[in-house]
């Protein structure tokens, strides 16, 4: 006779988790399993929202300003050209291939079916990119796929549920491609995980691995400097006031001279380190209207990320879970607002919110807190919901 299915949640848990196989203890085999359950669940989330950035935006093939194989080139515009992280990776493989496997490399891929067939970007398969370009192409879907463990393991620190913590990410992750309305680029991908890993690392304490995170972080983008003076209220977790100051400002030195670096390097390119856009911001968020524009996501005519849809969403999930997170989290969310905002009205495009990336950390922390709360009402007994 089947055991009857407890309607609790620790119950539908236990009825759920199937026995272990012979010779192995319970313990090691639900950790794979929910080991390998999760990376299905992340491949799958990562490959989509990947997918839904890479239709909107390619790898902006075919603008010389900013495209990837101007990046490769070295010839794109600053502050485009800083970003050099993925591109130098992708140059430094490829030249340490032999010639003979390079070429047989390069054959495969522009040729290749199912699996390899080339993505659909103009510049995909140009006569000496397109191994540098596939490298980034993956490394980009590699990057946000990392990201999700980087995240779910910062909500478990905080004290987020299991189940919490591995929906945040995923749920995150979806809305990357609506928050790159006015722009999308391979490099904000990287960028996440990068934050991510700061916040796990301050969270932590790891002082001397998050001041050597800065330099691949700053070679990414160089926004990982402002992002490092946001992090005392996660480095005290575990350090003291001031050794939580000094950790973030040497963070932040690292990251400046790597950037200083990269700046030399690129000087001499065309463009400028910042555009001043204060003024057009300021007219274009005036308009209420600018709240209701649409724009094409997942093949889809769906709402912008800067719009009421999207906007509402997260008043409402950062609401709920505002008392379920530490204030570490939520002293971290103010502080990086305080320095991201106004770099957002200063020097982003209009409706640009991608650019609030340093929220990003904080905003997954209170959506996992958001959804613990409501599993722990939907798995109390007495609650109506649990009735629904």
């Amino acid at each position: 006779m089947k055991p009857e299915i407890s309607r609790d949640a620790a119950g539908i848990e236990r009825s759920l988790v199937a026995a272990p196989a012979p010779g192995y203890s319970s313990t090691l085999y639900q950790r794979l399993a929910t080991a390998f359950v999760i990376t299905v669940i992340y491949a799958l989330a990562a490959a989509a929202a990947f997918h839904g950035y890479y239709t909107k935006w390619r790898m902006n093939d075919l603008v010389p300003s900013q495209s990837l194989v101007a990046m490769l080139d070295g010839t794109a515009y600053r502050p485009f050209v800083y970003r050099q992280l993925l591109p130098q990776t992708a140059t430094i493989i490829e030249r340490a291939l032999p010639e003979d496997v390079r070429a047989a490399i390069e054959r495969r891929l522009q040729t290749g079916q199912v699996g390899l067939r080339p993505p659909i970007g103009a510049e995909a398969t140009k006569d000496g990119y397109v191994i540098r370009y596939r490298i980034v192409y993956y490394a980009t879907f590699l990057s946000l796929f990392l990201a999700l463990f980087a995240l779910r393991s910062v909500c478990m620190a905080i004290g987020a549920s299991p189940a919490a913590a591995t929906a945040a990410p995923v749920i995150f992750a979806l809305t990357i491609p609506i928050l790159q309305t006015r722009g999308g680029f391979f490099y904000d991908l990287p960028e996440l995980l990068a934050f991510a890993l700061a916040a796990r690392l301050a969270l932590g304490g790891h002082v001397i691995p998050l001041i050597l995170l800065a330099v691949p972080a700053t070679l990414n983008k160089e926004a990982f400097l402002f992002y490092c003076l946001a992090l005392p209220p996660l480095l005290m977790v575990r350090l003291s006031l001031r050794n939580a100051i000094v950790t973030a400002l040497a963070a932040a030195f690292v990251s400046g001279l790597t950037y200083l670096v990269v700046r030399h390097a690129y000087a001499a390119n065309e463009g400028q380190n910042a555009i001043l856009q204060l003024f057009d911001n300021l007219r274009f968020y005036a308009n209420p209207l600018n709240l209701f524009l649409i724009d094409q996501t997942y093949g889809l005519p769906l709402f912008k990320g800067y719009g009421i849809v999207v906007l509402g969403w997260f008043a409402v999930l950062m609401t709920y879970g505002w008392r379920m997170v530490p204030s570490s989290i939520q002293k971290h969310l103010m502080l990086a607002a305080i320095i991201n905002v106004p770099l957002l009205l200063l020097f982003c495009a209009e409706g640009e919110v991608r650019n609030l990336s340093m929220l990003y950390v904080p905003i997954v922390a209170l959506i996992a807190g958001a959804l613990t709360r409501w599993l722990a009402i939907n798995a109390a007994p007495t609650s109506p919901l649990s009735r629904c």
